[in-house]
């Protein structure tokens, strides 16, 4: 087993420091959890989602008439059927921000 001596020291590079003059307090980030919750479900007749029509006729089952502007999320599996659908936010008359 070899020996190594360690009273050398290595050269290390020249980092330069800058001081900051001002510091800010520190912020406190909120950590949240979001958890799904099935509230109702519906009756898909076709099964699977096959084009832009079959999603808009699952969308207008699931919206109704709304009277303001909603931000929905149709989750599919590798088939093509949906699993779920979740409204993200609920805009008004005419926007969803």
């Amino acid at each position: 087993m070899r020996k190594y001596d360690y009273t050398v020291q290595l050269p290390l590079p020249f980092v330069d420091v800058v001081k900051e003059e001002k510091q800010e307090p520190a912020k406190r980030v909120s950590i949240v959890n979001m958890k799904l919750v099935r509230e109702k479900t519906i009756m898909y007749k076709n099964r699977r989602i096959r084009s832009p029509h079959d999603a808009y006729l699952l969308m207008k089952e699931f919206l109704g008439d709304m009277d303001r502007e909603h931000f929905v999320v149709l989750c599919m599996d590798t088939k093509n059927q949906p699993i779920c659908i979740q409204t993200v936010h609920i805009g008004s008359l005419n926007a969803s921000i």
